[in-house]
């Protein structure tokens, strides 16, 4: 036994009795010893070292290969619990009692039981390691090899912290030295980097390895740790996770567009009145000014509707090709000169049924994103392939089996690190500066992708660039797009039922139609509407909000029907889901808010125009 310091009088006889021999050292050269004398007993005296010697001694002791029992003379307790002693006693106890204590503590026969377990270990058929309490793995089952990348042979007898690897081992000292009590077991999840740099998250269950009963003095062996890669089931929570949190973000960016919409329907129909009343007016130019500051606005709304999945896409079956190679001439204007354009379009015909309009924003989006990472230039790629994703395929994980048209925008900016991706598709959250962004750009991204029925992944390294990767169904049928229909705006003097609940759309929308020659009743609901129908002998249009209270514009139309059954309707609303909901007839159209003058009046102008076809 290694003792530092002065042994009392009377302890080496005391020893000697129960078959132990002492090798007294100064406190000084203690530590030393401690090293280069084996498995051996350690007792520190207190009364010859200082706090630091006395935990360098004990932090010495542990840190052998093997189990190496450390006493502490004195009334210290444990400072760290990864060099915490295996026994303390008071400095007042008897020669004779502390050697009955080592000896009970020796008696247990701690290196017999690492051994025993270090052979039960390696039958485990699950993934479990043996940590002595030196903090060193002292043996590992297959499956344990599998999982850590490694063979029990090197692994043993390096310490924990290189069998994770990485930066944050140090967090997760707890699971695996820890002294317990033995009648529990602790459990986290740790992540571990191994030799290949791939990341695993592996969940582990660990237990504290006594010899005899800890609260009887018994003595600390090591740890026995369970593990399981949970990896797999981690990213599949963080998707859920993810899509949670977006579609609950998506119900109130509607929420939030809808209301936003019917103000700027008052702020740019006004300004629209206000201009062609007052054309020669002095403060005509502050009148364009609000117009242009309105048109803003309603463009992030459409993007909020976009996120929110309520803006109604307008599909067509088309190559993307085409469309890709049109687009990039625009952004060669948009991304200004330092920006280099490289495109690789895969031969054969790339079809997918979106709304082009809205892809098109996708490649926006994403190259402005791009931009933004390379504020001194440099090179943005855009590829196009169709790929074939099958079981097990990388990317993404939600997809289905089949075939697929793949658009992967890719730059050398800065990236992103590893926080920055799971936020970035979360509307309003944004890394550059206030005047810089909305932080809607990529939320706008996610809503189309998704509400086309596509997914998306994104693949970053800080320094290194960022690739994004946009997955459509393939379709194999091309059909052109149809022309666009003109809308003719004279203005005539039938009579038009507008319902509306919001007191300023209402008012703005009846001194529109009536300074255009129509005959307006406007009400705020539809009880009201179905109340004053009966006074009407004619009534030409009707123009209704979907989202009444108490009778949606839908079941409105439908009843006032019975008493004019070719009535005419245009239905307005900011939920453009509402509008899909109505499954429109053919003397029903759709007007999405905000409403501006002109947009109203052609498409009452053209509604009305049909009716007296038919």
């Amino acid at each position: 036994m290694l003792y530092a310091g002065e042994p009392a009088t009377g302890l080496r006889d005391a020893m000697a009795a129960v078959g132990l021999s002492l090798h007294a050292v100064a406190a000084a050269d203690a530590a030393v010893a401690a090293r280069t004398l084996g498995p051996a007993t350690v007792i520190v005296d207190r009364q010859g070292a200082d706090e630091a010697t006395t935990w360098e001694l004990v932090a010495a002791a542990h840190a052998q290969r093997f189990v190496q029992p450390c006493v502490v003379i004195g009334e210290g307790l444990v400072r760290d619990a990864v060099t915490e002693a295996d026994l303390v006693v008071p400095p007042t106890i008897a020669p004779t009692e502390l050697a009955r204590r080592v000896r009970h503590m020796l008696d247990t026969q701690p290196l017999r039981i690492l051994r025993d377990h270090r052979r039960l270990i390696a039958t485990l058929p699950k993934a479990a390691c043996l940590i002595e309490s030196s903090g060193r793995v002292a043996g590992m089952s297959a499956a344990a090899e599998r999982l850590f990348a490694t063979t029990a042979a090197s692994a043993v007898g390096q310490t924990w912290q290189k069998l994770i690897g990485g930066k944050g081992a140090e967090k997760f000292r707890w699971l695996f030295t820890t002294r317990r009590t033995g009648d529990r077991a602790e459990s986290g999840v740790i992540q571990v980097v191994l030799p290949s740099a791939v990341v695993r998250k592996v969940e582990c269950c660990a237990s504290g390895l006594w010899a005899g009963a800890p609260d009887l003095g018994g003595l600390f062996v090591g740890t026995i740790v369970l593990c399981s890669d949970v990896t797999a089931a981690q990213q599949i929570d963080t998707q859920l996770i993810q899509a949670t949190k977006l579609e609950a973000m998506g119900h109130l960016a509607g929420g939030i567009a809808h209301d936003f919409n019917n103000l700027l329907s008052v702020i740019l129909g006004s300004a629209q009145l206000l201009r062609h009343d007052y054309p020669e007016h002095p403060g005509i130019d502050d009148l364009r000014e609000i117009e242009t500051a309105g048109t803003q606005a309603a463009q992030m709304t459409k993007q909020l509707l976009m996120f929110s999945r309520e803006q109604e896409p307008e599909t067509t079956t088309f190559d993307v090709a085409p469309m890709i190679i049109a687009s990039s001439k625009m952004l060669k204007r948009l991304l200004g000169e330092q920006v280099r354009i490289e495109l690789q379009l895969a031969d054969g015909t790339m079809g997918v049924r979106a709304d082009a309009g809205q892809l098109e924003q996708v490649l926006v989006n994403l190259a402005v994103n791009a931009r933004d990472a390379m504020p001194n230039g440099g090179r943005l790629s855009i590829r196009a392939e169709a790929v074939e994703l099958r079981r097990g395929s990388v990317l993404p994980t939600d997809a289905a089996e089949g075939t697929w048209v793949q658009i992967v925008v890719e730059d050398e900016g800065q990236g992103m690190s590893a926080e920055i991706l799971e936020k970035i598709f979360e509307p309003f959250f944004t890394t550059k500066g206030r005047e810089q962004g909305t932080g809607l750009g990529l939320s706008v991204v996610y809503g189309i992708v998704k509400r086309h029925g596509g997914h998306i992944h994104v693949t970053s390294t800080p320094g290194k660039g960022t690739r994004f990767y946009v997955l459509f169904p393939q379709v194999s049928e091309l059909v052109s797009k149809p022309a666009a229909k003109r809308s003719v705006m004279h203005a005539g003097g039938e009579r038009i039922l507008l319902v509306e609940d919001d007191d300023m759309v209402r008012r703005y929308l009846t001194r529109t139609l009536e300074g255009h020659g129509y005959s307006v009743l406007p009400v705020h609901d539809g009880p009201t509407a179905l109340a004053v129908a009966p006074s009407f002998e004619q009534l030409d249009l009707l123009v209704t909000d979907i989202g009444l209270p108490g009778i949606s514009g839908t079941e409105l139309s439908a009843r006032l029907r019975t008493r004019f059954p070719k009535l005419p309707v245009i239905y307005i609303s900011g939920h453009i889901d509402l509008a899909a909901d109505a499954r429109l007839g053919e003397a029903e159209t759709f007007v999405a808010k905000p409403v501006n003058a002109s947009q109203i009046l052609a498409s009452i102008r053209h509604a009305l125009d049909r009716a007296n076809a038919r």
